[in-house]
């Protein structure tokens, strides 16, 4: 009896001390979390560590300040200069204000990991929902993104301003839209659905879910 009382006295009290070490448990990482976590807090490769959303709506505002400066140009050459710098933001590529990531490549990093949080082992509901709808907005903002770029380079052979000014209009719609979304079908508000959800949306519905999930 008091060798068996001696062991439970030992087993007790490496159990408490395990227990002041923080060694007691060993929880399986939240796989959706970490996934989360690089959307909007931090990935390894992204300017500052940043998260994928985070620099997309870094890089989106340098453009949309750009794009709007070049609607306003008194000449061809400003215009186009401009445009180079909306460009930059959007694509990552060549030298600019940018960070040099793209809003292309930020967005469909914040889709891909947020579907993989979606598709992690025991992913909560919140996580199912919201990944839908950060997603869909981020698929917007890349398709809106190529788009733009595709018109910076037909502006950056023109040589009529007139011209030259029609596709700054376009380009500014497009980069207005992967910044505050697109009011598509008219109705007056701006979901993350398809041709709608931007950058504002995916953002919010990324706020939503961190709340749910205690983050």
């Amino acid at each position: 009896m008091r060798s068996f009382t001696v062991l439970l006295f030992a087993s007790l009290s490496l159990t408490a001390l395990a227990a002041d070490y923080g060694t007691t448990t060993n929880p399986t990482p939240n796989m959706a979390h970490a996934h989360m976590e690089h959307v909007d807090k931090r990935w390894a490769s992204t300017p500052d560590q940043q998260g994928f959303l985070t620099t997309a709506i870094a890089e989106a505002s340098i453009a949309e300040q750009h794009s709007l400066a070049a609607t306003q140009a008194s000449d061809l050459a400003e215009l186009k200069a401009h445009v180079r710098q909306v460009a930059q933001a959007l694509s990552g590529e060549g030298s600019g204000n940018g960070l040099g990531f793209g809003v292309v490549d930020a967005a469909k990093g914040a889709k891909k990991h947020i579907m993989l949080a979606a598709q992690s082992p025991g992913s909560s509901d919140a996580v199912q929902l919201h990944a839908l709808h950060i997603g869909t907005s981020a698929s917007n903002v890349a398709l809106w993104a190529e788009q733009a770029i595709a018109l910076t380079d037909n502006v950056a052979v023109m040589n009529d301003l007139s011209e030259a000014r029609t596709k700054v209009n376009a380009i500014h719609d497009l980069v207005t839209a992967i910044v505050h979304g697109s009011d598509a079908d008219g109705d007056q508000v701006i979901t993350w659905h398809r041709n709608e959800g931007g950058l504002a949306q995916a953002q919010w519905h990324m706020d939503l879910l961190n709340t749910a999930e205690g983050l």
